[in-house]
């Protein structure tokens, strides 16, 4: 029964840790973004500018959403709403366009060389490039 439950807790363990990949189509210019500049990007407090190429960040849904930021800003997902929530109420920034299908973030990754998003795992091809992995 020990050895079950060691199994088992293992099994959940390694799902909840894994790589976030940061990525951005192979024409961007960005090689490169700190964690910092992340969270930024991602709580609309600033728009790094790297190259004179403005970021756009693309959102996800789900169980990945939550872990990234958890990662990139020590807040949990409910914190990170009510920030968001305060900031579509100013009207002082835009909500970020959020994608739950992959195909379809990968589309708008490639036809705008300028956003960046995050993926659960390491793209299989070289159609978008990674600039940061996030160990979980």
């Amino acid at each position: 029964m020990r050895l079950l439950l060691i199994l088992i807790s293992f099994t959940f363990s390694s799902l909840l840790h894994a790589d976030i990949y940061v990525v951005v189509s192979p024409n961007s210019h960005i090689e490169s973004i700190s964690k910092s500049e992340l969270a930024a990007l991602y709580l609309g407090r600033q728009r790094p500018d790297q190259h004179d190429i403005r970021l756009y960040p693309l959102d996800r849904e789900g169980e990945l959403r939550s872990l990234f930021f958890e990662s990139i800003t020590n807040m949990s997902l409910s914190q990170v709403n009510a920030y968001w929530a305060k900031l579509r109420f100013s009207g002082r920034v835009r909500p970020l366009d959020s994608f739950n299908d992959p195909d379809s973030l990968q589309k708008k990754l490639l036809a705008n060389p300028a956003s960046i998003s995050y993926l659960d795992s390491k793209p299989e091809s070289e159609q978008l490039k990674v600039v940061m992995v996030i160990h979980e």
